[in-house]
C-alpha cells in the first residue's frame, strides 16, 4: 500500500493555500449548521449529498472551518483510494502491476485535483474501489459476512452520493 503515502503527499501540498471555490463555499457553509438545519437541507434542497455534510459537520467541529480541515477528508480519501488501487491490482494481476496502478493514481492530476475539493468524490472514490476489491473477495470466498459487509458498503456508498449507486451495474455486468 506504498502508493498511499504519495498520495497523501500530493493531497496534502497546498491543500490550505487555495480559497475555497463556489461548491466548497457551500459545503462549509452546510457543515457550520446544526444537525436539525443540515437534515433539512436534506429534505428539501440537497437530498445527494446529505451524508456528506454531516461527516463535514463532524470535521468542523473537530477541526474548525478551514480551507485545510475542510479539505482533509478528501485527502485521506485520495490516499485510500491509491491503497484500494494497489490491492486491486495486486488481487486481480501481480504485486508490480498494483504497485504502478496505485502509483498512477496517486500521480494523476484529476485524482489529486478532487483531493484538494472539499466535496464528496474523493469519498465516492474511495468507497468505490474498496467495494470492489470487496467484489473481488467476494468472488473467490463468498459467505454471508462477506455479503453483509458488501451490502452495508453499498448502502453507504448510496448515502454518501446517490448517483454513486450507478456504478454497480458496471461492477455487477456479466463476465
Amino acid at each position: 500500500m506504498a502508493p498511499a503515502l504519495p498520495a497523501l503527499a500530493m493531497g496534502l501540498w497546498g491543500a490550505g493555500g487555495l480559497p475555497l471555490w463556489r461548491d466548497e463555499a457551500i459545503t462549509s457553509e452546510i457543515a457550520r449548521r446544526s444537525i436539525p438545519d443540515i437534515l433539512w437541507c436534506a429534505w428539501h434542497i440537497d437530498a445527494v449529498h446529505a451524508a456528506y455534510y454531516l461527516l463535514m459537520h463532524c470535521v468542523v467541529q473537530a477541526f474548525g472551518a478551514g480551507e485545510f480541515a475542510l479539505r482533509l477528508p478528501s485527502i485521506a480519501a485520495f490516499a485510500a483510494t491509491a491503497a484500494g488501487i494497489t490491492v486491486l491490482g495486486r488481487r486481480i494481476m501481480s504485486v508490480p502491476v498494483g504497485l504502478v496502478a496505485g502509483l498512477l493514481c496517486a500521480a494523476a492530476p484529476f485524482a489529486s485535483h478532487y483531493a484538494h475539493e472539499a466535496r464528496s468524490y474523493s469519498l465516492v472514490a474511495a468507497l468505490t474501489v474498496w467495494l470492489t476489491v470487496l467484489f473481488v473477495d467476494l468472488a473467490e470466498r463468498g459467505s454471508r459476512r462477506r455479503y453483509a459487509a458488501y451490502g452495508a458498503g453499498v448502502a453507504l456508498l448510496g448515502l454518501v452520493h446517490l448517483f454513486a449507486l450507478l456504478v454497480l451495474p458496471a461492477i455487477w455486468r456479466p463476465c
